[in-house]
């Protein structure tokens, strides 16, 4: 970008002697109106007009800012640059989008918001918030903060489901997306969007209006979406997942009710998509419903539709209910649902109807219902999170996704899809990937899953100069957690198991071998399966040993 768009020389009479062009594109345009100026006065001339109490010069419906320069040759120079409308241009496009924008630098101070920002966050327009820290504005957690959490790990964050209040105590609900921005790639700030319900009632309100005038010109629409996943979407080789696999397909003809449980990132969806693409219902809607992500006081009307006068502001509109009539619905995340509305989806499972919020007609529906859970859903159904006889409606089949800790053979073969994927997207290839960053992925928990590796895989290619995915291109806290690991693996931090000197070799196994057993069954919340695979021993024999320690489960 030029500096200086055009330079104008005077002599010591205010004579025009030359006009020298920075600017190309408007030396293009202007340049053979303006030489006609030269021998001639600056002021005479009737199409500039200068200010120069605010050092402005005017030309016809152009405006220039200007610095004046006297050199010793008695001659003028006049520094013209031609006004920038551009930021202003941007800060009212975005003014002009219903999602909020806020836009922050690597230190986490506002450097804008839009009017929809500011209306879900109650700022007024006179209240002086940009180049506030986030943390000045809000009382939030810092560690799951959707701004800070993309700025700590230069990674995007999508959807995030929040609940925090402003300093002045007004409390806010909404989800979040956070984008990092890299200049040569260095991290230079985020830029946040975020939807509140309002947002989202006028978002689904306007779809619905250019649905309705598309339909009207004789548009037509699919029920099917497009971007569906199936089967063959679902990647690895490991036996254990293969299996689950295998017996999805066998069970997604008989449409039967499905619980799928796994940890979160684990690819729930993407088996509930791929059964109902492999179902007798695949022409129909497959609609799903994150449980955890819509605030208790709208799931029911969410679920179930709205009948116009039955609350304040209320409209006559279909559930998703409604929606998946003859497909599958699927709701994920099912013990974050309260027990009172588990009761009223149990009544729609068991009687197939029922009525919307408001409503007095019955409404019959044929649906499938395919469910999930991030806990063991036996355990949440003892600890009374999950109703007993909607667990025992839902679960005709379970199927158990097993976490990516005990798939790391699949780490490599994810890691290339997920490269593949996204090289189009951050207009990157890595074509080698060093040994140690496999190791030292191998070595980790993976408390994300397959999500969590994607999120490094997406972290590698906004950071990585090259095509060589090095150590330094992992985020921090992958490396320090395998340092810490490495640090309680070594020889020196070995305890000493007690009685060592005073008691025979399988005394002093079996008693180091109850402790190791005890730890792991702790870790993993007292779950037989994980523990056995984790320990990579069967499940009997586990159970075997914990009889044989008395361990209590």
């Amino acid at each position: 970008m030029e500096l200086i768009d055009i330079v104008i020389i005077l002599d010591e009479h205010s004579i025009i002697i030359s006009i020298d062009w920075k600017n190309e594109q408007l030396k293009k345009v202007y340049k053979n109106t303006w030489d006609t100026y030269i021998n001639r006065h600056i002021e005479s001339i009737s199409d500039i007009r200068i200010n120069k109490d605010i050092r402005n010069l005017y030309w016809k419906d152009e405006s220039f800012i200007f610095e004046e320069l006297k050199l010793p040759n008695n001659h003028d120079y006049l520094l013209l640059k031609r006004k920038d409308y551009k930021e202003y241009l941007y800060e009212q496009s975005l003014n002009k989008i219903n999602e909020g924008i806020q836009i922050y630098d690597k230190n986490s101070c506002m450097v804008f918001i839009n009017e929809a920002s500011k209306k879900i966050s109650s700022f007024s327009d006179d209240k002086k918030i940009i180049g506030k820290h986030l943390l000045d504005l809000y009382d939030l957690n810092e560690k799951y903060s959707t701004t800070l959490t993309s700025l700590r790990s230069k990674a995007p964050v999508i959807n995030r489901f929040d609940a925090f209040k402003l300093k002045s105590g007004v409390e806010i609900t909404s989800v979040n997306t956070a984008y990092p921005i890299f200049y040569d790639n260095n991290l230079i700030g985020v830029v946040t969007f975020d939807q509140d319900v309002n947002v989202i009632n006028k978002e689904i309100e306007k779809n619905e209006n250019i649905k309705k005038a598309m339909l009207e010109q004789g548009i037509s629409f699919t029920d099917k979406v497009p971007d569906t996943y199936h089967f063959s979407d679902i990647i690895g080789k490991n036996k254990k997942l293969l299996d689950v696999v295998d017996l999805s397909k066998k069970i997604s003809t008989q449409d039967c009710n499905v619980l799928i449980y796994g940890e979160t990132g684990t690819g729930k969806e993407m088996f509930a998509q791929s059964i109902h693409e492999e179902s007798r219902r695949k022409d129909k809607k497959f609609l799903a419903i994150n449980c955890a992500a819509v605030p208790e006081t709208l799931i029911e009307s969410t679920l179930f539709g709205t009948t116009k006068g039955a609350f304040t502001g209320s409209v006559e509109r279909a559930g998703l209910l409604e929606e998946v009539n003859g497909g599958t619905l699927f709701l994920d995340e099912l013990n974050s649902m309260s027990l009172s509305m588990q009761s009223k989806i149990l009544r729609v499972i068991q009687e197939n109807r029922f009525r919307r919020v408001g409503g007095e007609k019955d409404i019959d529906i044929d649906v499938r219902f395919i469910s999930s859970c991030n806990e063991n859903p036996y355990k949440i159904t003892e600890s009374n999170l999950l109703r007993k006889d909607l667990f025992y409606r839902l679960s005709t089949v379970i199927l158990e996704i097993p976490p990516l800790k005990n798939r790391i053979d699949d780490i490599e073969t994810l890691i290339k899809y997920c490269l593949k994927q996204y090289q189009h997207k951050y207009l990157k290839r890595i074509s080698h990937i060093d040994e140690s960053v496999i190791a030292i992925l191998k070595s980790y928990n993976w408390p994300g899953n397959v999500r969590e590796l994607f999120h490094i895989v997406e972290y590698a290619l906004n950071v990585i100069e090259n095509d060589t995915w090095k150590i330094s291109h992992l985020p921090k806290y992958i490396t320090d957690s395998y340092n810490e690991n490495s640090e309680n693996m070594d020889s020196s931090n070995f305890e000493e198991p007690s009685g060592i000197y005073k008691n025979n070799l399988q005394y002093i196994m079996d008693n180091y071998e109850s402790k190791i057993l005890k730890k792991v069954l702790e870790h993993n919340g007292y779950n037989i399966s994980r523990t056995a695979d984790s320990l990579g021993i069967k499940r009997q024999s586990l159970q075997y040993r914990i009889k044989k320690y008395g361990i209590v489960v």
